[in-house]
């Protein structure tokens, strides 16, 4: 009676292990995408707040609207982030847009790309370039 417990314990437990290294590809894509994505959306918003930021300093003429998107992004290293101002001055421009785009180059932390191959997906590019545009009339 015993030995006839014992086995089918086993059978199940063996099962069980099968069914795990099955799912376990899938899964940590499923972590690995969710653990990327957040951080990639989470540089995105600090670069759209950042652009606004260096958008209204650019349109009032207060300071230097390069290191002011850099300073509002505090979760990004400031030496990564590219800044465009268009128009580079706003003297002599009142009411037309002052538009700044901060650019950052993400990288994936987990092996996200190598996971998604395993399904027949492409591979990801890495870095990706995120874009933060913020647009403000010139002030005079």
């Amino acid at each position: 009676m015993k030995t006839a417990t014992r086995g089918v314990l086993t059978e199940q437990g063996g099962a069980a292990a099968v069914e795990f290294a099955l799912i376990l590809p899938m899964l940590l894509l499923l972590i690995f995408g969710m653990i990327d994505f957040s951080r990639a959306y989470n540089a995105h918003i600090s670069l759209s707040g950042a652009a606004r930021e260096g958008a209204r300093v650019l349109a009032l003429g207060t300071g230097d609207p390069v290191q002011t998107t850099k300073d509002a992004a505090p979760s990004l290293p400031p030496d990564e982030i590219t800044v465009a101002l268009d128009p580079a001055d706003c003297a002599g421009s009142a009411g037309q847009p002052a538009n700044v785009t901060a650019s950052y180059d993400f990288s994936y932390i987990t092996p996200l790309s190598g996971l998604m191959s395993l399904f027949g997906g492409s591979a990801l590019a890495s870095p990706i370039t995120l874009n933060g545009i913020g647009v403000m009339r010139c002030g005079g």
